[in-house]
């Protein structure tokens, strides 16, 4: 798969002992498809899906590890197409 990286921000941090943390992120991204078929589609007709996900993470000899995924969430947002945009094909 491919992917447009639209942005990506930490949204909260939670220290729950010394040696564990979740950490709140979000992504923002539009998915493409594997074999270019929409590279000549305009950006913003791209459905845009956002992702919200917690992760526990734990520190073992001084490196930090995944422990889970928590509270996955996510969004799609699909293009709003105009009225005048849609053609009718008559055959």
């Amino acid at each position: 798969k491919r992917y447009m990286l639209e942005r990506y921000s930490i949204v909260e941090r939670r220290d729950r002992t010394p040696r564990e943390t979740e950490i709140t992120f979000e992504i923002v991204y539009k998915q493409l498809s594997k074999d270019g078929a929409d590279d000549n589609v305009k950006p913003d007709e791209i459905p845009t899906v956002t992702a919200e996900n917690t992760v526990a993470v734990i520190r073992h000899d001084k490196r930090w590890f995944l422990n889970d995924v928590l509270n996955k969430k996510s969004s799609f947002d699909f293009p709003v197409i105009a009225a005048d945009e849609i053609k009718a094909k008559v055959p």
